[in-house]
């Protein structure tokens, strides 16, 4: 938003030429970086709904492979458990046989 004129003219006279427009152009300025920090604003917001959206999408992943890891975990428990007991079964076979 702009300073007007009538106002512009106003500040002119009662501050003198060199104030007056250093006002102005203040003000104009103010104006720019108002809308600047609106836009920065709009940003920011829209970076959280995004890490949001990640963070979200995240968890889901780290649930699927949290979830992979424990059924290869109980699958490797399972096997490691029937090859001990074939190993010891193995051996006492070997043990009778050597008798």
């Amino acid at each position: 938003m702009s300073v007007s004129p009538l106002l512009s003219r106003k500040l002119r006279e009662s501050l003198g030429q060199d104030a007056g427009e250093g006002l102005v152009a203040w003000m104009d300025n103010s104006d720019t970086v108002h809308d600047d920090l609106d836009d920065i604003k709009r940003t920011i917001h829209e970076m959280q709904l995004s890490m949001a959206r990640l963070d979200s999408k995240m968890d889901t992943g780290f649930s699927r492979i949290e979830a992979l890891v424990e059924r290869r975990s109980s699958d490797l428990m399972k096997w490691s458990f029937v090859f001990w007991c074939g190993a010891v079964a193995a051996i006492a076979a070997l043990a009778r046989v050597l008798r």
